[in-house]
């Protein structure tokens, strides 16, 4: 009678070893590995900073890249549509050089404006297809900059006297006037409208004057005194630009 109850209990523990198996390949998840394969690697985390939209749909994400290699410190983003600053990147904080911008309408026209003067202001064009695909890449120009004294004709410097460049976005749109906004800058002001960023400053009490970050693409600067307007040519010299007699009244 001994004999039959333990052949019994045996029979019970064979069949609930066999259920266990059963449940174990049963399970979700990934098979073990064969006997003498190397340890599975980590799975690699994904981070959803590298994904443009996924941390907030309807976004994209603008990356700020500098053609000499150098670090974007900061940089504010304008919509010429709105003619408002839309996002800014402030390198202070530590984080990589990048700005999510909305998704708004099939192309987006965008002033990217630097802080640092050895970077030149640049436009970027964003369309909606190629950003819903991944980061869009920003390349600024180096920043070129320019100096000098403005005086009348008989050498006595003038001070307050406007000076500027200005940068067409489009040959073809070169000649639309518009009114221009403004923005300020270390050591002036930004004007743009929707065809043209102008660079601005005005002379000190010394008649002197300077002007940065200024892409290659300038070759003249426009010096406004009164009613009189007087272009003159940028050049690696220090420029001296005299105001006619009589004019500014």
């Amino acid at each position: 009678m001994k004999d039959a109850r333990d052949t019994g209990w045996l029979y019970l523990a064979l069949a609930a070893a066999a259920v266990l198996v059963v449940v174990l390949l049963l399970r979700p998840g990934k098979p073990p590995a064969p006997a003498g394969a190397p340890p599975p690697l980590p799975e690699m985390p994904v981070s959803t900073s590298t994904k443009t939209g996924d941390a907030k749909p309807g976004f994209f994400q603008l990356q700020l890249v500098a053609g000499d290699g150098r670090a974007v410190t900061s940089c504010r983003v304008v919509s010429l549509e709105s003619r408002r600053v839309v996002a800014s990147f402030d390198g202070a904080s530590g984080g990589p050089p990048k700005v999510d911008l909305e998704l708004s309408g099939d192309v987006q026209r965008l002033l990217l404006l630097p802080e640092d003067p050895a970077l030149a202001p640049v436009l970027a064009e964003v369309d909606r297809g190629q950003a819903k695909y991944g980061p869009v890449a920003a390349v600024f120009p180096p920043g070129l900059e320019t100096s000098g004294v403005v005086v009348d004709s008989r050498g006595e410097p003038l001070a307050g006297v406007a000076v500027s460049a200005e940068i067409p976005f489009d040959p073809d749109l070169a000649a639309k006037d518009g009114p221009f906004t403004e923005l300020p800058r270390k050591g002036g002001t930004y004007g743009f409208n929707e065809s043209v960023l102008s660079v601005r400053t005005t002379t000190d009490g010394e008649g002197r004057f300077h002007l940065d970050g200024l892409p290659a693409s300038v070759t003249k600067l426009r010096v406004v005194h009164g009613k009189s307007r007087v272009e003159h040519a940028v050049s690696e010299a220090e420029a001296r630009i005299v105001i006619p007699d009589g004019a500014g009244k």
